[in-house]
């Protein structure tokens, strides 16, 4: 299985810049597993909205609630990431510079496929104007929640999204 999984050139994959900064560690390893996430993510979405396009609602609602589940594990990520203080993160800072947690070409990537989502949605589910929420969700949240807005599910929709608003 351990080759399989390929563990041992996962775990060689870290490369702190800064030998006597203890929580750079922390940071390369919780950043590198966002973009593994990130990877499954983008997985999940193309495969909700290959079956939105094809009329199969029902068969988007796994990888839609992954990617949910995928949306809280990642918060909890930061939670662990918060157990560094500032000084930490200033032991290895420069040499990043002038880096950003916004050159994450996944992250991009995911922007990008909400709106895709969106559209095969409305078109699977019949909807034809619905307002776009401006605040930043989740793409199956914006599913879910477009769905009951209305008042009722779609004759598409199995009836137990009624109930699962986020």
């Amino acid at each position: 299985m351990r080759g399989y999984l390929r563990i041992n050139d996962l775990l060689e994959l870290q490369h702190p810049l800064t030998a006597e900064a203890h929580d750079e560690l922390l940071f390369v390893i919780v950043h590198q597993s966002y973009e593994l996430w990130f990877k499954l993510t983008l997985h999940e979405l193309a495969k909700a909205r290959s079956e939105l396009e094809d009329g199969r609602p029902q068969a988007a609602i796994g990888p839609l609630r992954r990617t949910a589940a995928i949306d809280r594990l990642l918060l909890d990520h930061l939670d662990v990431l918060e157990t560094m203080g500032p000084d930490g993160f200033l032991e290895f800072r420069d040499p990043l510079t002038p880096a950003s947690g916004f050159q994450s070409e996944q992250f991009r990537a995911i922007e990008a496929e909400s709106p895709r989502l969106y559209d095969a949605f409305t078109a699977c589910a019949g909807l034809r104007t619905i307002a776009r929420r401006a605040s930043m969700r989740s793409p199956s949240s914006i599913a879910i929640t477009s769905t009951t807005r209305r008042g009722r599910c779609s004759t598409r929709w199995p009836s137990c999204w009624s109930t699962t608003t986020s």
